[in-house]
């Protein structure tokens, strides 16, 4: 048994696919596998009929040079981005970016702001906001789909990220966000 690999890039295609048989080398240059020549050439076919069928498309059309607008929604947080920039909503804090999001040509960003506290018990002293940075990917699928990294910008070169959380938002998804006890 031997694996074969498949990639049909015009398809944007990966698949490993199993090839059952033997295979030999004959002496002459020419490879032989256990079975006719028909049955290779059919299952060939086969291979690549499952392949398609199996696989079909693994990679989702980004959402190119462009900025992103509208809301989007996901697993207990909302984004709203504007031309002027964007407003992450969590259960118990908010990101504001003060500028537009806008992706590169295959649908990347990054982005910059502050995340601060929401809700709960009203600090005595005013908290400044903690920078953040924000990289993802804007793709057109289900109407806009992003996915998302949020993360603390240490005040040190080098330090650890404090912290950092990773999401999926959908366009036009309602959000259901919690209440900050």
């Amino acid at each position: 048994m031997s694996l074969a690999f498949l990639n049909l890039h015009n398809l944007k295609l990966s698949c490993r696919l199993v090839f059952f048989g033997s295979v030999s080398g004959r002496g002459d240059g020419k490879t032989s596998f256990g079975g006719s020549a028909v049955m290779v050439r059919i299952a060939g076919v086969i291979l690549v009929v499952a392949a398609l069928a199996a696989c079909g498309r693994t990679s989702a059309e980004p959402l190119a040079s462009s900025t992103v607008l509208g809301d989007f929604g996901g697993d207990q947080v909302m984004l709203r981005a504007t031309s002027s920039g964007a407003e992450i909503q969590f259960s118990c804090m908010e990101v504001v970016v003060s500028s537009a999001i806008r992706t590169d040509a295959s649908g990347h960003f990054t982005a910059t702001g502050g995340r601060h506290r929401t809700g709960g018990a009203v600090p005595i002293v005013p908290e400044n906001p903690t920078p953040v940075r924000l990289d993802g990917v804007a793709y057109l699928t289900q109407g806009g789909t992003i996915q998302l990294v949020i993360s603390d910008i240490p005040e040190e070169p080098g330090a650890p990220i404090a912290w950092a959380d990773s999401l999926t938002l959908v366009r036009d998804k309602r959000a259901t966000i919690y209440l900050c006890p």
